[in-house]
């Protein structure tokens, strides 16, 4: 009870500005809720088994990619070695597997959802499709002890209004 007077009195001494924030929030609330509706929600006609489109528009770029699917790019940064094996050739490092690709499924314009710019969705596992939200690439090393996707900590992908989608998540490989 002490809290909540405190709360009103602060509210009225501010002229009632906190509640302001409290409207922002809801605001900001409201939009990332129907953002998400429209991105991948039931009527969205999102279909996380179907890998997105590529766009391959600029000539310098064709050089590069190929016509046959989503360009992924994929960046490892080991960032310890937890040990070394000579005798087995085991070696057991932590490192950062980021992974980045273009869903433009997954864009859409700022302005309509009061300013938003990124948005966090689930992105889990292949063997776990019940928890993840958006596509995600299959990628996997061969040589390793402990599967891939077993190996790296649960995280959050980021995506873009222009369409762009982040992953990144740390983890030991063996």
């Amino acid at each position: 009870a002490l809290l909540l007077l405190c709360a009103l009195g602060a509210a009225q001494a501010t002229g009632g500005a906190m509640a302001g924030v409290g409207n922002r929030q809801r605001n900001y609330t409201n939009h990332a809720t129907n953002l998400r509706d429209a991105l991948i929600g039931d009527n969205s006609g999102y279909d996380m088994a179907a890998p997105p489109l590529s766009w391959r528009t600029r000539e310098a770029e064709a050089a590069y990619t190929s016509e046959a699917g989503t360009d992924v790019s994929l960046q490892i940064r080991f960032f310890k070695i937890e040990s070394v094996d000579l005798a087995t050739g085991k070696l057991r490092v932590r490192v950062w597997w980021r992974m980045s690709w273009e869903d433009l499924r997954l864009s859409w314009n700022p302005a309509d959802y009061g300013g938003i710019e990124e948005v966090h969705l689930h992105a889990s596992t292949h063997v776990d499709p019940e928890t993840r939200e958006i596509w995600l690439p299959d990628f996997t090393a061969y040589n390793l002890n402990v599967g891939l996707m077993n190996s790296l900590d649960w995280a959050l992908a980021t995506a873009s209004y222009d369409g762009n989608v982040y992953w990144s998540r740390q983890g030991t490989i063996e």
